[in-house]
This record gives C-alpha cells, sequence and structure tokens, in this order.
C-alpha cells in the first residue's frame, strides 16, 4: 500500500495462498464479503470496487491501469473497475481497466474482459463477448 490509499472491507472477504494486491498512491479498493484465490493478482491505481458474494477463481488479474500512456487522443491510462455482487471470474482471466462486471455474471476460464458486461450473462473469450443472457448459478 502506497501512501494515501483506502482499502474497505465490508464483510468477510479471503485472501488465499500467494495472492498479490497492490495499491498506488491515491487508489481505493473496495471489498465486500467473497474471495481471491490462488495467486491472483490486484493491482489498483486509481478505484476498484469488488461487490458482494464475489468469487474470484486461480491466476485472476485485476487491474485499473495500463501503466504506460499511448499518444493518442482521448487516451486514458488508468479508469475505474467495478465488480457486482454475485459474481463468478474464471480461472485465468484478465479484468482490464474501466470494465464494470454486472450483478450476477459469470466470467469463463481464461476470458479478457475489456468491455463492461451487463448483468446476469455468461462471457467469456478473447477478448470477452456474451455467451448467454438472464443466467443464475449458485455456489
Amino acid at each position: 500500500m502506497a501512501d494515501n490509499t483506502t482499502l474497505t472491507v465490508n464483510g468477510n472477504f479471503s485472501f488465499y495462498e500467494g495472492c498479490e494486491v497492490t495499491l498506488a498512491t491515491g487508489s481505493s479498493l473496495s471489498l465486500q464479503n467473497g474471495y481471491l484465490n490462488d495467486t491472483s493478482t490486484i493491482v489498483c491505481s486509481s478505484e476498484i470496487s469488488i461487490g458482494n458474494n464475489t468469487m474470484i477463481s486461480n491466476s485472476v488479474i485485476i487491474q485499473d491501469s495500463d501503466f504506460h500512456a499511448i499518444v493518442r487522443e482521448g487516451f486514458k491510462k488508468t479508469a475505474p473497475i467495478k465488480i457486482g455482487d454475485n459474481v463468478w471470474i474464471g480461472v485465468r482471466s484478465v479484468i482490464l481497466k474501466g470494465v464494470s462486471i454486472g450483478d450476477g455474471c459469470v466470467v469463463a476460464a481464461g476470458s479478457v474482459v475489456n468491455k463492461s458486461l451487463k448483468e446476469k450473462v455468461l462471457a467469456g473469450g478473447v477478448p470477452c463477448k456474451i455467451i448467454r443472457e438472464n443466467i443464475e448459478w449458485k455456489k
């Protein structure tokens, strides 16, 4: 944790073996009930919010920054991430800057999520695309 960071845990959030969480200066990470499984990584440069009952599988990467700017009009190297309630993120998925994942979503293993997902969808692939809508799941 760097200077002037905020880490908020509103519930019971678990970190399993080998997880890495980095908060850059001035960043904010908010967690509800859920877990970050083995060898997963959160890199927060601006703002990341993870909702209630969210399960994040092994070797997942969540980062809200590209860390380097591309010289292009309108390019933003950092943008907040919001992961809703009751979300399941599959093994080795990558969640990139500026993404919102709606409540009740399932992200398939190995996906690269570079665009926001509405609620209750099964999505997967590189880049991530909606596979099925109006899904329900239970742990």
